[in-house]
């Protein structure tokens, strides 16, 4: 997700977000990569038919949904809420 965040930096990430409100286009994510499970940090770019597309910022370099696909809410771990540069 360079240049917006940074190895290091410390991020306050609420899971009950989606109760809240909504997610909408833009919204900083952190969700399950669906191949391996490992945690991905990502920024929804569209939101069609209850799946989400999740890109990184570093479009060049990035593994998100233009690689896997769209993924479901069950795959959103947490909304990203507050950074903290490391």
């Amino acid at each position: 997700m360079l240049p917006s965040f940074r190895e290091g930096d410390y991020l306050l990430v609420c899971n009950i977000a989606y109760l809240l409100s909504s997610l909408k286009k833009g919204d900083v994510v952190i969700a399950r990569h669906p191949s391996d499970k490992q945690l991905i940090l990502k920024r929804i770019l569209k939101i069609k038919d209850k799946k989400y597309f999740l890109a990184g910022d570093n479009q060049k370099d990035s593994s998100d949904s233009k690689n896997f696909g769209k993924v479901n809410r069950k795959s959103l771990v947490g909304k990203v809420f507050f950074k903290i540069s490391g």
